[in-house]
């Protein structure tokens, strides 16, 4: 900062309502009142900006909001300001993911531990009257606990949006439908979006605003003419080494090229975990997996297939500077936040498909962060895609009449016109399923679940047998379900597919018997896999990530269909189900995967541990393990255990 221009800066800050930005102590008397005026109390005192305050406002007066802001605007910062403010007895917020998930109660339990109880997973009992609900939409969907919502939250809400091409746009509509019926009042975020389309019924009841203000400063590094992309890369990421630098790559095998051929060039970032935190993951996981050899040139890896724990710690030591280098694909652009101080961006496309616009945004989006990086550098290896204004649908909003059949079946019919009323009687009669069916697994398309009632009909009478058990299937049983639920999984266009039915109930039963994760993980790439072994690994992690929920939900669709078809069959699947959502381990494993200790960990830990009957229990056992014991564990180890047992001091 240039010498005396400090003064001229804070009064600049000021006059674009900047505010988090000032020193408060230095100002006079006139100036201090009015600032405070954009002062909430949370742990701390803490200044909101401008825009913020008047979003807050609104929400304080009692308005539905529907706020379009930059990815750096502060969103969350809102939402705990309205908790501290109005104090409501039941918040629910529905986030997109379970990393964002975790991020989230991370953040509610510090600020409001001590006043609210904090649910987020299926297991959570509601033992309080003042409760902060966070889930994703199928998790409000699975809950009946609700006696009232007042206040819900819901983020990243153009994944309301039909056409946004999101499979789980249904569950999102369905999940806010149930929760409106039951809420007081609702605060819908997201980025980028120009223009919100709802129904005559919502346009009084709903503000939006759209705002375009921006708290960091992005310079664009234009690289498009370069005609040696890679090369040009290297300098750049060789050049900013020393920084925070996302870098976007399009897929996972995408990501794994580039990371092979950075680590052909010898690139290197300084990282002082790079050594234990290769060792760590060759030793957790496989110890031929290409991420072991990025953390060891100080870079991480973050996509669908990277195990959720492993995922929240890479993103833990990139925000914290540790791990300075972090490639990405469109999950950790969507899903959670960072702090970085530049992005590149590597690829133009999502997948295979060029992204738009609105894509495009969120990814160059997520460069710079108020009060850590004030400018932010994006770099462009290919020209951008034309510039466009999102329009986002939100059916549930709109006319319920002419809506998607799976959501239409989840309304009340006194909610519904003629036309609606008639279609969603209509529907049961139409593919032969009853209106339970189609309410909770419409998603998968009643087309879909009426072909696979047929097929199971036609099994029925010849191999009953096979369909009537509990617990765990025998041989055969395992190949007659991995047979019908197959088209359950290619309506979701379920990649494990491309496993036979003999595979894929066989990998089933190997997950079962291999005693740790690691030894399921170099079955799977050696049987599957031999030759592709980077392949291999990352197939591996697509079936246990199908397996917690696409296998799961496809065979209870399977046991309601085989009721309906005879209420007299002695099929029940629940425990099944629940096995494979927890990858045939004790539940508490899966869960506290999700708050940080990896599965690996948890195998290690268990003889410590005895018999743990909840997730808490486990955590609290093992925050209370002597350090004595923990010395035995590497670094990376006890990290990630501070980490995830830390809030347990915020809980009631």
């Amino acid at each position: 900062m240039p010498f005396g221009s400090h003064d001229a800066i804070e009064h600049l800050a000021e006059a674009c309502g900047l505010f988090p930005y000032i020193y408060a102590d230095g100002l006079n008397p006139l100036r201090a009142m009015a600032m405070e005026a954009f002062a909430v109390h949370l742990n701390k005192k803490v200044y909101l900006h401008a825009k913020q305050m008047e979003v807050l406002s609104h929400l304080l007066s009692g308005d539905n909001v529907a706020l379009s802001a930059p990815t750096s605007f502060g969103k969350s910062l809102i939402v705990d300001a309205f908790i501290s403010e109005k104090k409501p007895n039941c918040v629910c917020a529905i986030v997109p993911t379970i990393a964002l998930i975790d991020e989230t109660r991370r953040r509610l339990e510090r600020t409001f531990g001590e006043e609210y109880q904090v649910i987020s997973k299926q297991s959570d009992k509601r033992h309080h009257d003042k409760v902060i609900f966070v889930l994703t939409q199928e998790r409000f969907l699975n809950r009946d606990d609700f006696e009232g919502i007042d206040f819900l939250f819901v983020d990243e809400f153009y994944k309301l949006d039909p056409h946004r091409e999101d499979h789980r746009f249904q569950t999102l509509n369905v999940a806010l439908y149930r929760a409106l019926r039951m809420t007081t009042q609702f605060f819908l975020a997201g980025p980028n979006i120009a223009f919100l389309n709802v129904g005559p019924s919502w346009k009084e009841r709903l503000v939006f605003l759209r705002s375009n203000y921006q708290t960091v400063t992005v310079n664009t590094v234009d690289r498009t003419a370069e005609k040696e992309k890679f090369k040009c890369f290297l300098s750049d990421l060789n050049g900013a080494s020393d920084q925070q630098s996302l870098v976007y790559s399009k897929s996972p095998p995408a990501m794994r090229r580039l990371v092979q051929e950075l680590l052909n060039e010898k690139f290197k970032a300084g990282s002082e975990f790079a050594d234990e935190l290769s060792a760590w993951v060759r030793e957790n996981y496989h110890d031929q997996w290409i991420l072991a050899e990025a953390c060891e040139a100080g870079i991480g890896m973050h996509h669908g297939k990277i195990p959720r724990a492993v995922a929240q710690l890479f993103v833990e030591l990139f925000n914290e500077g540790t791990l300075p280098i972090l490639l990405c694909t469109s999950t950790l652009i969507e899903g959670v936040n960072t702090s970085a101080e530049n992005v590149f961006v590597y690829d133009k496309e999502i997948s295979t498909k060029p992204f738009d616009f609105f894509s495009f945004s969120n990814i160059r989006g997520r460069v710079g962060r108020m009060m850590q990086h004030f400018v932010g550098n994006v770099f462009l290896y290919y020209s951008p895609p034309q510039e466009g204004e999102l329009t986002v649908d939100v059916p549930v909003l709109s006319d319920p009449d002419q809506t998607d059949e799976y959501i239409l079946m989840n309304y009340e019919p006194s909610e519904l016109g003629p036309v609606g009323l008639e279609r969603q009687q209509s529907l049961p009669l139409k593919y032969d399923l009853s209106p339970e069916t189609l309410k909770k697994f419409g998603h998968f398309g009643a087309e879909v679940l009426n072909g696979a009632k047929d097929d199971l009909k036609k099994h029925l009478e010849a191999k009953r047998h096979r369909f009537e058990w509990s617990g765990h299937p025998g041989y055969n049983q395992r190949l007659m379900l991995a047979e019908v639920i197959r088209p359950l999984l290619q309506s979701k266009n379920d990649k494990t597919t491309r496993l036979s039915v003999k595979q894929m109930a066989w990998a089933w039963d190997m997950l079962l018997k291999k005693p740790t994760l690691a030894d399921f993980l170099t079955w799977f790439q050696e049987c599957f896999s031999k030759d592709e072994i980077q392949e291999g690994i990352e197939r591996s992690f697509e079936f246990l990530g199908a397996c917690e929920f696409n296998h799961a939900t496809a065979v209870a669709a399977i046991n309601q269909l085989l009721r309906e078809i005879d209420p007299s069959i002695d099929a029940d699947y629940a425990f099944f189900v629940v096995e494979l959502e927890s990858w045939f381990r004790p539940r508490w494993m899966k869960e506290i995967d999700e708050v940080g200790i990896p599965v690996p960990l948890s195998e290690r830990l268990l003889p410590m541990l005895g018999h743990p009957n909840h997730y808490t229990e486990a955590l609290e056992r093992i925050a209370d393990l002597p350090e004595k014991e923990l010395l035995a564990f590497s670094e990376i180890d006890r990290r990630l255990i501070k980490r995830a047992t830390e809030s347990l001091q915020y809980r009631m």
